[in-house]
């Protein structure tokens, strides 16, 4: 019966069999994981991480010339590239706990096997489980806060042996299937109250790191007890041919034993340095792997052998299944856990008992079946039946040979399994969070195996982590000794760039591509050192490589574009994606995008919703939004704006908050939405740290783009004090716009021009021509051109008198020019309050031929006079016709509301006067108009607040806008809040000229005497 493959099918105890079958099926995935995870090798433990490294490249949001000078709304376009960073190899929990599950599994199937032997068997097993029990540091754990107590061990003890004792000795009629479920229950209940009840935070790395030596011993055990393994099947395979031509099955299998004896004996000489030349090697790994299918197949054999201690079938199978299940469990976690020392140890096990007890089963063999086999007769049945050498002997005479072959390698098995334990005692600290007594742990393990990878590698990383990279090193170097692994050069090589040792880097990546020249990691990261080291070349040879090598080429292509995008290679977007063909993923859309911005190329692509979530974002995703919002900007599109909204409010979005802010200011701007843009703006600069320059010179940008100089000036300021050189140019150009700050704007532009950039002091001699207080009696009109005489009268209106204006206009040619310079010759007058002058320039230019390019100008000088006028009536027809270009859209709507007024239609020009300070939120005659159109309307609350929301955005008195605080201080005046309205008296003298101060004062007593003579007879 025993000789039938299928033997368990006639079996008695039906339950008996079909436990064996979900044993032998959880056996057999064992070993199939096993081997996945011997396959994995290290790579298994150490895991990479992609590194994602921001770069910002400026981008023109937006461009506009004014004042013969060219400005540029910047923005940063972000663009990504990823590197590889291989993990500290910290140990898995999914590994831990299955590791815990195989031991645990083959204890219990041992456990209730042993109750069906006789008493030693029986002993022994249970000797063995006490213990596993007494090594898992169940004291250590301070289960139920019995720290240092013997009791969890001795209520585990009473718990497994006390109902082993019962089944074994008193209750025999009990079933293999029930003894098994109840000590399957123990044990689930056991470890439950361990994970619960153990004030340490990683039990099961506790049990894992304590209880060791017990299942060690049981893996070399089964190692020693399947080491013959190979050459049973062999000559079972051999026996059951019989004879042949080529001769006696004998000699075929003392041939073939021989050289599967010669190639273990030959990988032993290499290992331990007897021998220089690895002709042919198999990895121990590979011999165990198969001694344990053939010895759990050829089982059944043994029965002569072992019939007297266990009835093979089926006790003897059940306890080769638990044994095999302790084991595979202990080599499983070595794997996963990359124990190299242990494993090391286990394969030097898996060479002596292979190699010692084959050699002797080898003559076992020879010596009593050679006549047998040569007489032809079937001896594979009586293969453990020796006659001339019983079989007992192997197992005796293999131990001298298995002490012999350790002692020529000075025993040093068994400091590698004592180092394999230090190793799990460090991975136990750091579960803890221990680092120091993780870190004593693994240089204990270093003291016995120096060049264990693993705690080499652990030791390194941990150094790593405290920022010591002189140690961290040392010891990645010393990992890639003896079993290098590509994340030791990886490592090492991050290392050397964050302290710029670039060429450093580079050889340590090459030295680890001769070693593994496919590791597509390495060479990714190698391409982007060359490209850091400018390189160019030979960054876009080794992305090439690594395209071709990474399990996901995503990596190669998006860091691709960053090369492009970095070194300016003359490739657009859709050429690259030609040759790319690129896979349809967020980073290389991202770069894509940021490629597009920086070459202000559109892209065709809707928004890929799929790359964006419903609430957190990010990295990723947010540089995915934020560069297609830039791209979009021109574009009518508003659904973009909803996801930054949404985005804006989740709080784990915070760090992304104020580039998204950005982004939608940008965005809303071009929209036509200036108001909100602008507020938004101004909210972000408020927000932003003290030393940000990029806001400030943003809303200067915005100040200058419409004409509010003053306020540019006061921007440009604040971001020239907060590191931005740039700004003090703009700053320059803005002085130069305002009269009383003249000297001030010298100033600045003799500063530049005896700076060392040459564009700023070319700009600073031009400017300083026309600026100068002597520059209208030191320029010869006659040896400047046109373009150079407007700007001279630009800048010199307060200077020249109406004569001299007049010389220099007679001397003008071209239409255009002169129409420019008779227009801002009005607004000077206007300014100035000299409405006759201006309405006297306008006369004049009744006479000219306008250009069709200047009708607006033309128009729009109109209707500025009729506002200085009053006479809003008349702007009806003019407004037919009325179309400001951007960002001067609003006056349309405040000239409207002029009109709307004149109409008496107060509903109209409220909601016209809005929108007009929507669209130019820094035009102080806007809430003018606004807050004395609700002063008309009886309702003066309103038009505080209108006058006290402008105020608000200032930071300072001196940057009040004039006409609104001249306002606020009547308005205060009028509302009972006489000392608001004392100080705002009082400040105006220091931001009013005298004339105007004088005539508000008055108007300002007047005024207030009426009020208390009202209050007077009121009283």
């Amino acid at each position: 019966m025993m000789q039938k493959a299928n033997f368990w099918t006639h079996w008695a105890a039906i339950p008996s069999r079909q436990i064996f079958l979900f044993f032998t099926v959880f056996w057999a995935l064992a070993l199939v994981g096993c081997l996945y995870l011997w396959h994995q090798g290290s790579h298994i433990a150490i895991q990479w991480q992609t590194i994602p490294q921001l770069h910002t490249q400026p981008v023109v949001a937006e461009s506009f010339s004014q004042l013969s000078f060219d400005f540029t709304l910047d923005a940063d376009t972000y663009y990504i590239t990823e590197h590889f960073h291989p993990f500290d190899a910290t140990p898995n929990t999914w590994y831990a706990r299955l590791y815990l599950l195989l031991t645990i599994s083959g204890m219990v199937l041992l456990l209730t096997v042993s109750t069906f032997l006789s008493r030693v068997p029986f002993a022994i097993i249970c000797a063995v489980i006490a213990l596993e029990l007494a090594t898992c540091g169940f004291e250590q754990m301070a289960i139920a806060g019995l720290t240092f107590s013997q009791l969890p061990l001795m209520v585990g003890l009473i718990l497994f042996l006390l109902p082993a004792y019962y089944f074994q000795g008193i209750a025999q009629h009990i079933p293999f299937g029930k003894r098994l479920a109840i000590f399957a229950f123990l044990a689930a209940l056991t470890t439950g109250i361990v994970a619960w009840q153990g004030r340490v935070s990683s039990p099961l790395m506790y049990w894992i790191g304590y209880s060791y030596a017990i299942p060690a011993a049981m893996t070399a055990l089964l190692i020693w007890l399947t080491g013959h393994e190979l050459l049973s099947a062999l000559f079972v395979f051999i026996a059951n041919i019989g004879p042949s031509s080529t001769g006696n099955p004998i000699r075929h299998f003392a041939i073939l034993g021989g050289i599967y004896l010669f190639i273990i004996g030959y990988d032993y000489l290499l290992d331990v340095g007897l021998a220089d030349y690895p002709i042919f090697t198999i990895s121990p790994f590979a011999w165990m792997f198969a001694s344990l299918a053939i010895g759990f197949w050829s089982l059944w054999r043994k029965e002569p052998v072992l019939g007297s201690i266990i009835p093979v079938v089926p006790y003897g199978y059940f306890a080769f299944l638990g044994l095999n299940l302790v084991a595979l469990g202990f080599i499983s976690y070595a794997f996963a856990t990359d124990n190299t020392s242990l494993l090391k140890s286990v394969e030097d096990w898996i060479r002596y008992g292979q190699f010692s007890v084959g050699l002797i089963f080898y003559l076992y063999i020879l010596v009593n079946f050679t006549a047998p086999m040569r007489r032809g007769l079937v001896v594979q049945k009586a293969m453990y039946q020796g006659k001339l050498v019983a079989y007992g002997f192997v197992n005796i005479a293999a131990v001298v040979v298995a002490v012999v072959m350790a002692g020529n390698a000075d025993f040093f098995v068994f400091q590698q399994a004592k180092a394999g334990y230090f190793i799990y005692q460090g991975d136990m600290e750091r579960a803890q969070g221990d680092t120091l007594m993780s870190e004593q742990n693994y240089k204990f393990a270093l003291a016995i195996d120096p060049y264990s990878h693993r705690g080499n590698y652990s030791l390194a990383a941990l150094a790593e982590k405290r920022g010591d990279a002189a140690t961290a090193l040392f010891f990645y170097s010393r990992a890639a000794f003896l079993n290098p692994h590509p994340a030791d050069y990886a490592a090492a090589a991050n290392i050397m760039t964050h302290r710029e040792q670039l060429i450093d880097a580079i050889a340590k990546l090459r030295e680890g591509l001769l070693l593994f020249p496919q590791e597509g990691r390495l060479i990714n990261n190698l391409a982007l050192l060359h490209d850091k080291n400018h390189f160019p070349d030979s960054a876009l040879y080794y992305l090439q490589r690594a395209q071709k090598y990474l399990s996901s080429s995503t990596t190669a292509e998006s860091n691709y574009y960053g090369l492009a995008i970095r070194n300016r290679i003359a490739l657009s977007p859709d050429s690259l994606q030609r040759v790319l063909q690129p896979r349809d993923q967020i980073t290389t859309m991202i770069n894509d995008l940021a490629m597009r911005n920086l070459l202000q190329q559109p892209t065709s692509a809707p928004l890929e919703k799929k790359f964006l979530p419903d609430s957190a974002i990010n990295l990723y995703q947010f540089c995915y939004l934020y560069n297609y919002t830039l791209n979009t900007l021109g574009k009518g599109d508003t659904s973009v704006i909803s996801w930054l909204d949404r985005y804006a409010q989740v709080p784990a979005n915070q760090p992304f908050v104020p580039y998204l802010q950005l982004a939608k200011a940008l965005k809303l701007r071009q929209l036509g939405q200036y108001g909100r843009a602008y507020q938004l703006l101004q909210r972000l600069h408020a927000e932003a740290p003290s030393d940000n320059p990029y806001y400030a010179n943003l809303l200067g940008l915005l100040s200058l783009q419409v004409e509010e100089y003053q306020e540019g000036a006061r921007f440009f300021l604040t971001s020239y004090r907060r590191g931005n050189a740039e700004a003090f140019l703009n700053h320059a150009i803005c002085t130069a716009e305002l009269h009383h700050r003249r000297a001030e704007s010298v100033e600045d532009w003799l500063a530049l021009a005896q700076s060392g950039n040459k564009i700023y002091q070319q700009i600073a001699h031009e400017m300083l021509k026309v600026i100068h207080p002597d520059s209208i009696r030191r320029v010869d009109i006659n040896a400047i051109d046109e373009e150079q005489k407007f700007r001279l009268i630009h800048y010199n209106h307060q200077q020249l008198t109406e004569e001299n204006f007049n010389k220099i206009l007679q001397t003008i040619q071209s239409p255009a020019i002169k129409i420019q310079v008779l227009t801002e010759r009005i607004k000077y007058h206007l300014s100035q309050e000299n409405l006759e002058a201006a309405l006297a320039i306008r006369q004049a230019i009744t006479g000219l031929q306008v250009p069709q390019t200047l009708t607006q100008l033309l128009l729009e000088t109109d209707l500025r006079l009729l506002y200085a006028q009053g006479r809003y009536k008349e702007m009806g027809e003019l407004l037919k016709d009325y179309q400001p270009q951007p960002p001067f859209m609003g006056y349309k709507f405040f000239y409207e509301g002029l009109y709307a007024l004149s109409n008496n239609n107060f509903q109209q020009a409220e909601q016209l006067f809005k929108q007009a300070i929507d669209l130019l939120p820094q035009k102080q005659e806007c809430y003018v108009e606004l807050a004395s159109l609700y002063n008309r309307l009886k309702q003066p609350q309103k038009a505080y607040e209108v006058l006290v929301d402008v105020l608000h955005t200032r930071d300072s008195y001196h940057d009040y806008p004039p006409r609104v605080y001249e306002l606020y201080a009547l308005q205060c005046l009028e509302m009972g809040y006489d000392d608001f309205a004392e100080e705002a008296i009082s400040k105006l003298e220091d931001i009013l000229p005298p004339k105007r101060y004088a005539k508000l004062l008055m108007l300002y007593k007047q005024r207030k005497a009426e009020i208390e003579r009202q209050r007077e007879a009121a009283w």
